[in-house]
């Protein structure tokens, strides 16, 4: 049965024949929202951090989070699913910390990560300095002719 007749079948029936075209639309308009919400959902629960700093992935987490809000609805669960998403490094730094809410996790977060970034970067710094002054010009001989 392919929808037309699905349709035609259902019209014939006495209770969705009483049924409005806004009515009808209002229903499909549901049945559509639902099925983006469950895509959302899907997304919120697969999220991570990957190469998005920790403000990014902060942004897209709210941003999704409105779609479930079950996963979301208390404190701890906000905190657990967003720790579950950073990456590695940052999450084993955070993950032995007690943080009295998600926002105290998030700006622990975002601190831990630019510091981080700082200390990396001295360390390359540092690496290219040395580097540089253990490499001597090389005595090839005389060069004169």
């Amino acid at each position: 049965m392919d929808a037309e007749e699905w349709l035609r079948a259902i019209e014939r029936e006495p209770d969705v024949a009483q049924c409005t075209d806004q009515e009808k639309r209002d229903s499909e308009r549901t049945t559509f929202q639902l099925g983006v919400m469950s895509l959302k959902k899907e997304e919120f629960l697969a999220l991570t951090q990957g190469a998005m700093s920790v403000s990014e992935y902060r942004d897209k987490f709210l941003q999704l989070s409105r779609y479930c809000a079950e996963e979301v609805n208390t404190d701890p669960k906000k905190q657990y699913h967003f720790l579950k998403g950073l990456v590695d490094p940052l999450r084993y730094q955070l993950m032995n910390h007690t943080f009295s809410n998600c926002q105290h996790l998030i700006d622990h977060a975002i601190v831990t990560e630019n510091t981080r970034r700082v200390m990396e970067e001295k360390k390359r710094k540092k690496q290219t300095q040395q580097s540089s002054s253990n490499t001597r010009p090389k005595y090839s001989g005389s060069t004169y002719y």
